[in-house]
């Protein structure tokens, strides 16, 4: 993007935010954006991603994978080569659902570390809790996010979760208690795999308290009624 078209779209930017009466964005890009905009203090409100914890919840379904991750197939920050490296050698089916220019080569290492794979690439939103239910657990190896939507919809639907302790995952699991985290190591990452595998009532706990926290704080009727509230406020002013 050229000099002129980066300063157009800050001009634009900085005046709309001074504009606003009130501006919503994610809790992880709060802080950033007020370091560029420090006028924000006073108008900036949380609003992260809502989920339809109806449509995504327990079900009872056959189990036919060990674990489910959903994210796009970018090779950097989604990591998927982490996640193979973890379990390789342990005879778990994996279910990897998204798409991206790394398709072939997350292919390529699955085969040659002989995983059972499925990747589906399109899947339909109604359809996803189920294929979530059908996993024991979920990994989620991301090496950074915002507010992800695929773990915030596997939280709701009970799923133990193994993640790494970074930006947009710490402030929505609090390791062993709605889900376990480690640093960014593969073999941390494994450690916890199977600790979920293996001890059910684990699993299950975190499972629970993970979709505790998705009704508390990220249903849509919480999130609708919030932002109900900050429009009845500003009509007030």
């Amino acid at each position: 993007m050229s000099f002129i078209a980066r300063t157009y779209f800050w001009v634009i930017e900085n005046i709309s935010y001074r504009l606003a009466d009130q501006a919503f964005i994610p809790e992880t890009d709060a802080e950033k954006l007020l370091q560029k905009y420090p006028f924000l203090k006073d108008k900036l409100d949380i609003m992260n991603n809502a989920i339809d914890t109806e449509l995504f919840k327990k079900m009872e379904v056959e189990k036919k994978y060990d674990i489910v991750y959903q994210a796009r197939l970018d090779g950097v920050q989604k990591n998927h080569k982490c996640l193979l490296e973890a379990i390789n050698g342990l005879s778990l089916k994996l279910l990897l659902i998204g798409k991206g220019q790394e398709k072939e080569s997350v292919l390529q290492e699955s085969a040659k570390k002989k995983i059972d794979l499925t990747l589906l690439e399109r899947v339909p939103n109604e359809k996803l809790p189920a294929l979530y239910n059908s996993a024991k657990i979920c990994a989620f190896p991301s090496l950074f996010e915002g507010n992800p939507k695929a773990l915030l919809e596997c939280m709701s639907c009970e799923l133990p979760i193994a993640a790494f302790a970074v930006p947009g995952i710490v402030n929505l699991i609090e390791t062993e208690e709605s889900g376990l985290l480690s640093e960014q190591d593969s073999l941390l990452l494994r450690k916890n795999i199977q600790r979920l595998l293996g001890d059910p009532e684990l699993s299950s706990r975190l499972g629970s308290n993970a979709r505790h926290n998705i009704l508390e704080n990220f249903s849509f009727e919480k999130l609708f009624q919030k932002e109900i509230n900050n429009y009845v406020k500003l009509i007030n002013i």
